[in-house]
């Protein structure tokens, strides 16, 4: 799918307090926690940012069997210099080292709106939180761990999202020097998911999962009422552009 302007409209979107579906319809903004992991649209955002790590830090391992994604309201933060960042500013929290990212829920119905800069913004953002379940604190030396969105660049976000027709020259060339080093990581990918799956089919076998709705599905299930711990980082919401600006913003100064 083209790209137009993919920053100013990501940031124009996310002013948005829920978004249109594909189908016309508004997105659920979720509002009890939910787990989400079981999707295709989390697992595939999971996968790439499984991969995307196994080339960025290819000395750090995943300590966690299964990662969850749980839709949940957001708490209070501590961003740079150990400022408050208010849960209202805040769209993903997640332990270092922990294995559950937790995302806003207004964050979630942006992400599977049907609109393909929204679904960019969610592969990104799986991606920076699974930056902190490998151990990567905030930092401006590791682009993806940026508090500045437009610092945050993912080759393989863009090209399943965008197609490779429209994905940046300068991840397209990403993914040509990395080709060797992706197909590991993919046959380990797999292999994670594997584990994954017999790990999850044994938990379910006695204490059921609860699932959110998927997207593309009209069927739903319950949710539970669970408390998140105090997470370590983070990750605000990016701000819209103002008058002049290029298009490309950072969060205010939060750690994410």
């Amino acid at each position: 799918m083209r790209r137009f302007a993919p920053i100013a409209i990501l940031l124009l979107a996310l002013a948005l307090p829920t978004a249109a579906g594909a189908t016309g319809t508004t997105a659920p903004l979720l509002t009890n926690t939910t787990d989400v992991t079981a999707l295709r649209l989390v697992q595939r955002d999971l996968r790439l940012a499984s991969e995307y790590w196994a080339i960025e830090q290819p000395t750090l391992h995943s300590p966690c069997v299964v990662n969850q994604v749980i839709v949940t309201e957001m708490i209070d933060g501590v961003g740079d210099n150990g400022q408050l960042i208010p849960a209202s500013d805040v769209w993903a929290e997640t332990d270092l080292g922990g294995c559950t990212i937790d995302v806003a829920p207004v964050a979630w119905a942006l992400g599977i709106s049907g609109n393909s800069n929204t679904t960019f913004m969610m592969c990104v953002l799986i991606a920076h939180e699974y930056g902190h379940t490998l151990g990567l604190p905030d930092s401006e030396s590791v682009s993806m761990m940026s508090s500045n969105w437009g610092r945050r660049d993912d080759p393989l976000c863009d090209r399943a999202v965008y197609g490779w027709r429209w994905t940046l020259h300068r991840d397209r060339e990403w993914i040509a020097a990395n080709r060797q080093p992706l197909q590991l990581a993919r046959r380990e990918a797999r292999r994670q998911a594997a584990r994954a799956a017999e790990v999850t089919a044994a938990a379910g076998s006695s204490s059921p999962v609860q699932e959110g709705p998927d997207p593309t599905s009209s069927s739903s299930s319950s949710s539970t009422d669970q408390t998140p711990t105090l997470p370590s980082t983070p990750t605000a919401a990016p701000t819209a552009p103002s008058s002049g600006a290029t298009g490309s913003t950072g969060s205010t100064g939060a750690t994410s």
